[in-house]
């Protein structure tokens, strides 16, 4: 409710323009907002990138497809992490969900971007 919140009450239009780079002190005046995102998003299961494009829309003027992008490439280094601490606790990696699992991001990574733009074309 909190993601749907930031993104109806910031009276942006869902375009892609805006700044293709920020000036990294002026992203590092947000970065606190990292950590209750983080803290937030393994409660509830979920990805920070919900709580993160919203401000780096607003705060930062990203534009959104440079948001999104930077978003994932948090994700992909978070589940990284995440991966490598569990099998240094000793954890086994479940390599059916692995095999079924790289396919379907690489696949999923190239058709998400492209059903809006069909979809809109055939408005």
């Amino acid at each position: 409710m909190t993601t749907a919140f930031l993104f109806v009450s910031s009276e942006q239009k869902y375009t892609d323009l805006g700044k293709p780079k920020v000036d990294m002190k002026q992203a590092y005046q947000h970065s606190w907002i990292t950590i209750p995102a983080s803290i937030a998003s393994g409660m509830l299961s979920t990805s920070m990138s919900e709580w993160l494009i919203p401000v780096m829309r607003s705060k930062l003027s990203l534009n959104m497809s440079n948001a999104i992008g930077t978003c994932i490439t948090i994700a992909f280094a978070v589940s990284c992490v995440g991966a490598v601490s569990h099998i240094l606790m000793g954890s086994q990696a479940n390599w059916a969900v692995i095999v079924w699992a790289i396919p379907g991001v690489i696949i999923g990574g190239q058709i998400g971007p492209r059903l809006p733009n069909a979809l809109m074309s055939g408005c």
